[in-house]
């Protein structure tokens, strides 16, 4: 090889190595460049992000919105920024309200890992709102959020545990995981799991923790937590009972629109147990609890109305209360409305109808009303006369303490004839196995149930399991 080729040689492979650096040095720099371009439209998504929340925390829905979307457009997968335009279309905020679209954007947001959006989407799929109902997709989503140590995720995740929707039902998955959400300090956690301990659901029962739980939740505003509180302070459990406490917490509770707390405190202000006896304030928050339809205190409203207590006497007005809490199944409000029928209190008098409301309260095991209706079966007023049947609602009523239908029993068993009425007309005689069945309803033994003998006074609420005052 000549020395000129040699040379020339060497020439073209210097000048492709200076080629091949310019190449590399402009990929380089388009690189670099394009990575400055990502860095700062990152930084504006993220400015954006920034000044939209604060109009938002404004309310100025609008100007935070046109944030959002700015923000997005400079960076669509931006997680906060897809959140964000979620919320806007599911509160309707500035655009109108598109669950269906809010449900898109989470879906977004949720399938890259953010924890807020993914608990979002699982409330729609619960709730059917957006997207189809679907309990197991509304799991699937929680536990996301769950693992991820997002609190409402995993309380809610508890509460599908707790009610079997979308997974098996588990009471000890649902105290684990409202334990998880409770620990962080989540008041709606706290209050169920208060609720689990007190009705020994997934734990073991413990009014004590109960309580511990409740308070908690109650600190913080909860206000049916208050009025759990209120009722454990009523009843004494995992507490010293102290009915000056239970209307504290009632109170707490009941400002806030809490329908049983507003109930219960009328019921320490009827009494004056725990607060000074005043009628005018029971009757005002039984109205409060009776117009959100409440079947306990439109009963005990009626009852107001009808003895004149905390309002002036109005039999028609008691008649009309009666009726709602009876159409609503209200055993008490059943005999009430009855006793009103039978003797014309604020209604035409009408025994059928006195009859029918008293059966319905009879069947729900109200033993005045058991008593009320024998005694018309007993005198033919209202239904034919029927001394089997007589016979069999007053041993009802016997069994269950009501001291009239005892003596009427107890008069029956002594002449094996007598009649329970004052009625002169002969009576048939007893069979023996009708002798039996007096003798086993009047030697029950009983604990002392403060059960009321006069027609029209209240026997309890024994359709909903709470406390009456009257």
């Amino acid at each position: 090889m000549s020395s000129e080729n040699t040379s020339a040689e060497e020439s073209n492979q210097q000048a492709l190595a200076v080629s091949s650096t310019k190449s590399l040095s402009t990929r380089t720099i388009a690189l670099a460049s394009r990575g400055l371009q990502d860095l700062r439209t990152t930084g504006q998504a993220e400015q954006w992000l920034k000044t939209g929340l604060e109009f938002h925390r404004q309310q100025r829905y609008e100007d935070g919105f046109r944030c959002f979307e700015r923000g997005i457009q400079l960076n669509p997968d931006h997680p906060k920024l897809q959140f964000m335009i979620g919320v806007s279309y599911h509160e309707g905020q500035s655009v109108p309200q598109d669950c269906a679209r809010a449900a898109a954007w989470w879906r977004k947001a949720a399938e890259q890992g953010y924890a807020s959006a993914q608990y979002n989407l699982g409330v729609l799929y619960r709730d059917g709102s957006g997207v189809p109902q679907d309990y197991a997709q509304a799991a699937v989503w929680y536990r996301k959020a769950a693992d991820q140590g997002d609190a409402e995720g995993q309380c809610s995740f508890g509460a599908l545990y707790n009610n079997g929707q979308g997974v098996t039902q588990d009471h000890v998955q649902a105290a684990a995981w409202y334990r998880k959400a409770a620990d962080q300090g989540l008041a709606d956690a706290q209050c169920k799991l208060g609720f689990l301990y007190s009705h020994g659901q997934g734990v073991p029962q413990d009014y004590a923790q109960a309580a511990v739980w409740y308070r908690k939740a109650a600190e913080k505003g909860k206000r049916n937590a208050q009025n759990s509180l209120g009722e454990s302070y009523y009843y004494g459990r995992g507490v010293a009972q102290d009915y000056a406490q239970a209307a504290v917490w009632y109170r707490r509770a009941a400002e806030q629109g809490d329908v049983d707390a507003q109930y219960s405190l009328g019921h320490l202000r009827y009494r004056g147990w725990g607060v000074s006896l005043d009628y005018v304030e029971a009757v005002v928050w039984w109205r409060m609890a009776a117009e959100q339809g409440d079947a306990a205190a439109q009963c005990c409203l009626g009852f107001a109305y009808g003895h004149g207590e905390g309002v002036p006497q109005d039999y028609a007005q008691a008649a009309v209360w009666y009726r709602k809490a009876a159409e609503q199944g209200d055993a008490s409000a059943q005999n009430h409305l009855g006793y009103a029928y039978l003797r014309g209190f604020g209604v035409p008098q009408d025994p059928a109808q006195a009859a029918t409301w008293f059966r319905k309260a009879a069947e729900q095991g109200n033993s005045i009303a058991q008593y009320n209706l024998g005694i018309l079966y007993d005198d033919g007023h209202g239904v034919p006369q029927d001394y089997a049947q007589a016979l069999t609602w007053l041993c009802k009523a016997a069994e269950q303490g009501d001291a009239d239908a005892r003596a009427a029993l107890e008069a029956m068993r002594k002449t094996e004839s007598a009649p329970v009425s004052s009625s002169d007309r002969p009576y048939p005689k007893l069979s023996e196995d009708q002798k039996k069945r007096i003798a086993e309803a009047v030697g029950t033994t009983l604990p002392n149930l403060n059960l009321p003998i006069s027609d029209d006074a209240s026997s309890g609420d024994q359709s909903s399991g709470r406390s009456r005052p009257l």
